[in-house]
């Protein structure tokens, strides 16, 4: 999905030659699914998971995997897989 693309260090928008530089914002878009929790994103109010939530909850990896496909796939997503590892999470998903 095309949209502004963000400096990975810093988080805001980049900028090439002072304009807004487009791209390819997948990635990005999947990470503020995840991290947003619900009314966060004021264009669709009803979408995140909400890491945060997650993180101290023992066993809560089942639940986590499955608010993460929900999430994805109410956002237009075909999703294939969500891998949960001590430090990452890992998503293969495309926009349909």
């Amino acid at each position: 999905m095309n949209d502004f693309l963000h400096d990975p260090e810093t988080g805001d928008l980049l900028l090439r030659n002072g304009d807004l530089v487009v791209g390819d914002a997948t990635d990005k878009h999947h990470e503020d699914i995840v991290i947003f929790h619900k009314a966060w994103n004021h264009f669709d109010p009803l979408i995140g998971v909400g890491l945060s939530k997650y993180l101290l909850d023992e066993g809560g990896a089942p639940g986590l995997t499955r608010s993460i496909r929900v999430e994805l796939e109410r956002d237009g997503n075909r999703v294939e897989n969500v891998l949960l590892e001590p430090d990452t999470i890992t998503i293969v998903a495309r926009y349909e």
